[in-house]
């Protein structure tokens, strides 16, 4: 796509360098267009344009996405395959919004996504991977990433089901966008132009013996109420949520509409994560053109907390008492022993322990979400 003197190079270029998820070209009050990119889920500035420079950006855009260039009054939404300097090829959504101020643009880069082998890869503890491990050798049941935008959610998605061994299981996804192409698995993308959902891809997929299914992202109540039911059915069901934490994850079930004893019933555990920001020790927070932190000033990195429901836990979480269970999660933590860190993982050092009552729990065979089911999905490594 495009030549070097091609006005779109430069700033694609700028935010890919900068690992950007999202470009925003944004005209303003002032007369002027403001591009910023969307690094580690915030939004840093790249650059200010004349009006005239920036709808030409605009509409340069909307033709190498085969857009309606005529038309600005409506929303509009696109792609294009972007040829990049690095000889790489990226694929970029594109969606245009009129405003008061113009044609607002943003693009979505969808990057050839790097394949991780352990969780430990992206900065989990060897036992919170063991654990997740463990959710993952289950028949059935309903593992969660739940993460606020541009957290890395897809990332460790792809890395669970690059734990499951696809050689003896039947895996299905209904992804938006597919983003990386898997041997073994049936991927289909969601095409809502022609009818082709969540909803409906899911039910389909369902009619062909699925024994763990994917889901890119659950965004409505019918979405969300076939997972659910999938879980409780057979089925081991990996989805991500867009949510700020783990338990707020699980919040958005019940948003939805989805019964909350059901979620409760259905759920192996809950992986939250998010971007933590801190200084770029090489330059001190004053990037100018430094290598290390691609001129950000900050060096994101993700951060993560496990939640495994336990049964003093349910009716906290049934009457949707969520501030007064993260009191006692924290109350919890105060008594663990595992060297974690409460800031970072105000959940995790109730893992021993939560091991421990399971063990007492299959003794007296009370079932409440048994993790130690040993009948389970081998994975590699």
């Amino acid at each position: 796509m495009a030549t070097e003197q091609a006005p779109e190079r430069r700033w694609v270029e700028g935010a890919i360098a900068r690992w950007a998820s999202d470009v925003h070209i944004e005209p303003t009050s002032a007369g002027m267009y403001l591009l910023r990119v969307r690094v580690g889920g915030r939004l840093h500035p790249l650059g200010t344009l004349e009006r005239r420079d920036g709808e030409a950006l605009v509409q340069r855009l909307k033709v190498l996405a085969k857009l309606n260039i005529a038309e600005r009054r409506l929303p509009q939404d696109g792609e294009l395959l972007y040829e990049a300097a690095d000889g790489r090829s990226y694929e970029i959504r594109l969606a245009t919004l009129p405003t008061i101020n113009g044609e607002k643009l943003t693009l979505r880069i969808i990057y050839p996504m790097t394949q991780y082998e352990r969780l430990t890869e992206l900065g989990m503890r060897p036992e919170e991977e063991d654990v997740i491990r463990r959710w993952l050798s289950a028949d059935s049941g309903m593992v969660v990433i739940a993460g606020p935008t541009g957290s890395g959610k897809t990332t460790t998605l792809y890395t669970l089901l690059g734990l499951i061994d696809r050689r003896t299981h039947s895996v299905y996804t209904i992804e938006d966008p597919v983003e990386v192409r898997l041997s073994l698995a049936h991927q289909t993308a969601v095409n809502e132009a022609i009818g082709l959902t969540f909803e409906t891809g899911l039910k389909a997929l369902l009619r062909h013996d699925p024994d763990v299914i994917v889901v890119g992202e659950i965004r409505s109540k019918a979405t969300a109420d076939i997972v659910v039911r999938a879980a409780l059915s057979g089925h081991l069901v990996l989805a991500t949520v867009h949510a700020q934490d783990a338990l707020t994850g699980i919040i958005r079930f019940f948003e939805l509409g989805v019964e909350p004893y059901l979620v409760v019933s259905a759920l192996r555990g809950v992986i939250g994560q998010r971007m933590r920001h801190p200084v770029c020790p090489a330059c001190g927070g004053r990037p100018a053109d430094c290598p290390m932190c691609r001129g950000l000033g900050v060096i994101p990195r993700p951060e993560f907390e496990l939640y495994v429901p336990r049964p003093a836990h349910v009716p906290y979480l049934l009457d949707r008492r969520i501030e007064a269970l993260k009191a006692l999660l924290t109350e919890e933590a105060k008594y663990g022993d595992d060297g974690v860190d409460g800031h970072r993982r105000p959940v995790a050092a109730m893992l021993k322990k939560f091991d421990g009552f399971r063990a007492k729990e299959n003794a007296t065979g009370v079932k409440a979400g048994d993790e130690g089911d040993t009948g389970g999905r081998p994975s590699k490594g």
